[in-house]
């Protein structure tokens, strides 16, 4: 498949990841969100952890799934059913039952479509490739997403502003879901190749969980997902940040809470992706992507917290918003980086997305807490979380920099 065509396919899939779109409005239409369903900043992040729990198994045992049944199947269905999840949630259920339709997203936009859409992609592409197509990925995931956030928050930001009708973006965002997936079905067309790498066996194939916790680069990819996903959800309390410290009305904060979640992919993460491709090791760009992750960071930190300063914050949170999107692309590229065997990459995938993705399941209800209970000082306790990761992902780059060094030596094989 040439190039173009590949990006195309890309494209194609990552339109499917606007399901996250639908899980995450509680992230990047923060206030409109808790205001409509009247909720504290500890319920806001609860909701994310109960999601984050399930999603947790779901990163696992989607690796083996995404291994043993047909890719374009799984993500087809996962559009679908969580796009029909986001229409009941349009009804303003009680808290207790979004708290299991939250739980239930776990399984749809996880299980059924993550290590599938991983997956897919890992075959798409040489291992030269890997940077440009995953950076590709998170530019037009943020494109994508930029986009419809946009035309729905123009679109409806007088109901959402004036009559609280915030079941129109839910209901707009869960429509779009359900089209892409029926996109997806009569589009997407896989190489030969990579259908052929789904498993013919009557059962899951369970040995391939010893042979990819055996390597080291499980997790090493592992730490680095953690730390980055860590200060990515921590970015996205930069929204309430704005509008509580600084008094930027909330219509403007929600539309830079957009752009925090998503408009800084289009042009910050390829970036970080030709420079993994350039160096040819995703450790260097994380080394020293991380070093102006922790410097950005101790800005917020130390920045006046008055609104009369509103400027020098939006220029704080776009700088940080800069540096901390530069990184994205090591996120997925060391498992083809450090050659695991085609056969466990799912199996991989799995792993590495349930133990780096694990902070779902407490740091949105641990950032809530801290700003219920300190209001706007919790802020800078989030910042000191952010920075506290970005230095242990600094330690973990250049810890993984010298095992590839090592792999090197040893004519590309990966070490177990």
């Amino acid at each position: 498949m040439e190039l173009k065509k590949k990006y195309q396919t890309v494209f194609l899939l990552t339109c499917g990841l606007c399901i996250w779109n639908i899980v995450y409005l509680p992230s990047f239409f923060y206030v409109p969100f808790q205001k409509a369903f009247q909720m504290t900043n500890e319920q806001m992040g609860t909701l994310l952890s109960m999601y984050g729990v399930i999603a947790l198994l779901g990163y696992f045992f989607g690796g083996m799934v995404a291994d043993k049944f047909n890719p374009k199947k799984l993500m087809v269905l996962s559009n679908i059913a969580t796009g029909l999840l986001g229409l009941y949630m349009a009804t303003f259920p009680n808290y207790n039952a979004l708290i299991i339709v939250y739980m239930a997203f776990g399984v749809t936009s996880v299980m059924l479509y993550w290590s599938a859409f991983v997956k897919s992609i890992r075959m798409m592409g040489d291992d030269d490739e890997q940077g440009k197509l995953f950076g590709a990925f998170e530019s037009f995931y943020g494109i994508v997403s930029l986009v419809l956030s946009y035309i729905i928050l123009l679109t409806f930001s007088n109901y959402i502003a004036n009559n609280g009708h915030f079941e129109y973006v839910i209901i707009s965002y869960s429509v779009i879901s359900i089209i892409i997936g029926f996109f997806i079905l009569i589009l997407y067309k896989p190489e030969k190749n990579a259908s052929n790498m789904i498993s013919t066996e009557s059962k899951f194939n369970f040995k391939a969980l010893p042979q990819a916790l055996k390597l080291p680069v499980t997790w090493f990819n592992s730490i680095i997902v953690f730390t980055l996903f860590v200060i990515i959800s921590g970015s996205s309390y930069l929204n309430p940040f704005l509008n509580s410290v600084y008094m930027v009305p909330v219509t403007w904060a929600t539309a830079l809470g957009i752009a925090i979640k998503y408009g800084f992919r289009v042009f910050v993460s390829p970036i970080g992706g030709s420079l993994i491709d350039k160096y040819k090791k995703s450790s260097k760009v994380l080394i020293y992507t991380s070093v102006l992750i922790i410097t950005a960071g101790i800005f917020l930190l130390i920045l006046p917290k008055n609104p009369k300063y509103m400027v020098l914050g939006v220029v704080a949170v776009f700088i940080f918003c800069v540096v901390n999107n530069l990184p994205r692309g090591c996120m997925y590229v060391p498992v083809a980086e450090a050659k695991v065997p085609v056969e466990i990459v799912g199996t991989v995938v799995g792993i590495v997305s349930a133990i780096g993705y694990s902070s779902d399941v407490y740091i949105w209800k641990l950032f809530g807490s801290l700003l219920d209970k300190h209001g706007n000082q919790g802020y800078n306790y989030i910042f000191m979380i952010l920075i506290g990761s970005a230095t242990i992902a600094l330690v973990t780059g250049i810890i993984y920099d010298k095992y590839l060094l090592k792999l090197d030596n040893k004519s590309g094989k990966v070490i177990s």
